[in-house]
């Protein structure tokens, strides 16, 4: 089927894109070993799970994930990535396919167990902000950021799984938001073109 030929939806176009950056991380394994193998943490009693429902993602990686699109496109005057709802199409994105949901479920345990290796806290939601963002910032270059911390047989792997996660973040995070009606007011776009009825042709 030529899709060019049919009409093509914002949430088809937006799936489409979605899928084209998880190539390069196709079979991308953590490395856990078999005693550090992650586990789900029992859901933090001070914290709230994310809203609305899930398919792919359990409720607990769909808020750890939100809370990861929610500082990589804040929420101030304008609407973040919370309001525009990223987390469920990424949701969407892991139902359609398997490799997305590998991604995202392990993304969820790396942030966890580094989590437990560097602040001593059994899961990311149990940081605070300042906290988070040096995580992600560790993921993003590899380097942990402030005092110098022991974290032994921290395997490469596990160090360059945390970067390709970053960037799969990052990428499907500000994909998802400029696509949509909240992006679009970010940068004032008004929106595409809508139908106001038929033209007078007569007049023509």
């Amino acid at each position: 089927m030529n899709i060019w030929t049919n009409a093509l939806t914002r949430r088809h176009f937006t799936g489409l894109l979605l899928g084209s950056t998880l190539n390069g991380l196709l079979g991308i394994d953590p490395g856990w070993s078999k005693p550090d193998q992650p586990k789900e943490p029992d859901q933090p009693s001070k914290l709230s799970l994310a809203k609305g429902s899930f398919i792919a993602l359990t409720d607990y990686q769909a808020t750890v994930i939100e809370e990861v699109t929610a500082l990589l496109i804040p929420t101030d005057q304008d609407p973040g990535a919370k309001e525009a709802g990223v987390v469920h199409a990424l949701d969407r994105l892991a139902m359609r396919s398997s490799n997305a949901q590998k991604v995202l479920v392990q993304g969820v345990r790396w942030l966890d167990y580094m989590t437990q290796r560097i602040y001593a806290k059994p899961s990311f939601l149990e940081l605070d902000e300042q906290e988070r963002i040096q995580l992600l910032t560790f993921a993003e270059t590899g380097a942990i950021p402030g005092p110098p911390k022991i974290i032994p047989d921290l395997s490469p792997k596990l160090i360059e799984f945390g970067k390709n996660f970053f960037q799969f973040m990052l990428h499907h995070t500000m994909l998802v938001f400029y696509t949509s009606p909240s992006g679009w007011k970010v940068v004032r776009f008004p929106g595409p073109p809508q139908w106001e009825g038929n033209l007078d042709y007569h007049l023509c």
